[in-house]
């Protein structure tokens, strides 16, 4: 079975999304305590949660929000701003389940190697990028690193899970890049893979199922401005996935 798991993402307190993760093309949803008890009533086990502020800022900086989210009971899978191991204890200390590490791949390896080797199972990268490259610090800076080079460097120190992120399509409703994540997914079957950014419509979700044959380990895909917006309700959505 695919996961559909919601996405918040915190910018100053509120739920928000970005186009394109560009931080001047914002749209405001509101509370993220209200959307988070909203997901769990509507039968959401899990969301995905990214600390905007966090992610430029490199440290954690809307605790209060994602301590309103925890607060619900659901499970979270949080990002953004993790880039010391005090504020990876502090995470998992504070409730959150599953922890997100991007820049800190390429920027701290030291610091994403000891986190495999001690939290295997709760680690997932944040593979985002820009064509073939990977985009770090909140995705305002490009590195010259590819997807598939991080994920062989980080493989051999027990990586198992990352979410795909094509930049491009995120919060453009245009449809999901289905073919990238396969081709990762394929490329490393030893690893969970779970698709983000662009859903729009049941019909991306139910590209995604389709072809989901070719990639046994695709189990979860991303999705926020189509809920949001009520392209489509996340029962809807979840029961297409199954």
């Amino acid at each position: 079975m695919i996961e559909l798991i919601p996405s918040i993402d915190l910018l100053d307190g509120r739920v928000v999304r970005l186009q394109e993760g560009d931080y001047n093309k914002i749209t405001d949803y509101g509370s993220p305590s209200e959307w988070s008890k909203y997901w769990l009533d509507q039968g959401a086990h899990k969301i995905h949660v990214v600390d905007l502020n966090g992610a430029k800022e490199g440290k954690l900086v809307n605790i209060q929000g994602l301590e309103q989210i925890l607060s619900t009971g659901i499970q979270v899978q949080f990002g953004g701003g993790i880039r010391s191991w005090e504020t990876l204890e502090d995470l998992f200390e504070l409730g959150v389940r599953l922890a997100i590490l991007g820049t800190a791949a390429i920027k701290e390896p030291d610091l994403m190697i000891r986190a495999l080797k001690v939290y295997t199972t709760r680690i997932i990268l944040a593979l985002d990028a820009r064509g073939d490259k990977v985009s770090v610090g909140g995705w305002l800076e490009n590195s010259e690193v590819t997807t598939e080079e991080l994920l062989k460097q980080l493989e051999q120190f027990g990586l198992n899970r990352f979410i795909y992120t094509d930049i491009s399509r995120d919060g453009m409703m245009q449809g999901p890049n289905i073919s990238g994540a396969i081709k990762l997914c394929q490329a490393f079957p030893g690893m969970q893979c779970i698709l983000s950014g662009g859903v729009s419509t049941l019909d991306d979700l139910t590209s995604v199922r389709s072809q989901a044959a070719e990639a046994a380990n695709l189990d979860g895909i991303i999705s926020g401005k189509a809920l949001y917006e009520k392209k489509f309700l996340f029962a809807e959505g979840q029961s297409l996935l199954k």
